[in-house]
């Protein structure tokens, strides 16, 4: 419940730190993704327990790898559909 609310307020404070230009609310998501993300990071690791033992390692590394695979698609996403301010409006609320 609390990763959700982080990650609820996260966005909100995107949005609204982009609308009024502010880098200060910019930077409270940033703090807020971060304390969101610390409370759900360990459970690639929770969630191969639930198989069998030979295959931890193989669930928690697709685990693992499927966040970085989150990042590499936001870094590429983001320069490519975002030019100005509009589209950075857009981007956000999409």
């Amino acid at each position: 419940g609390m990763s959700v609310a982080c990650n609820v307020a996260c966005a909100w404070a995107r949005m609204l730190g982009s609308q009024r230009r502010s880098y200060g609310l910019c930077m409270i998501s940033a703090l807020l993704s971060g304390v969101g993300g610390a409370l759900f990071l360990p459970m690639p690791a929770q969630l191969s327990q639930r198989f069998l033992p030979e295959r931890w390692a193989l669930t928690t590394s697709l685990a693992i790898q499927a966040n970085y695979t989150g990042w590499l698609l936001g870094s590429v996403l983001v320069p490519v559909l975002v030019q100005d301010a509009d589209s950075m409006q857009r981007f956000l609320t999409w």
